[in-house]
């Protein structure tokens, strides 16, 4: 296991352990053009996403700013939520609560 660590826009969010093998994460808004949520796992390789910011969002993104639709074989396993830790969850839970309130 390899610790990780959760930032949005440079504020540490949560840390936590995923398997040694996961890549460390940035997010970059194509509306705004800032690197705005990073995954970084110690030791690993980066990767770069194109991802929508909460601020710019995205019609094809719900909720914005959500990092749930980063990868979806990621969202497709079904220990995703388990190496996260509880602040992003409440992060997450929170977006998509607030989104689903809007739609109603």
């Amino acid at each position: 296991m390899a610790q990780v660590k959760h930032f949005l826009r440079g504020v540490l969010l949560g840390e936590g352990l995923v398997p040694s093998d996961t890549r460390s994460l940035a997010l970059f808004c194509p509306g705004c053009g800032e690197v705005w949520y990073t995954i970084s796992v110690a030791g690993s390789l980066w990767s770069v996403t194109s991802h929508w910011c909460g601020d710019c969002g995205s019609e094809w993104d719900m909720p914005p700013g959500s990092i749930a639709q980063t990868d979806p074989a990621l969202v497709l396993s079904a220990n995703y939520i388990a190496y996260l830790p509880p602040a992003v969850v409440r992060r997450e839970l929170e977006l998509h609560l607030n989104a689903a309130e809007k739609e109603s």
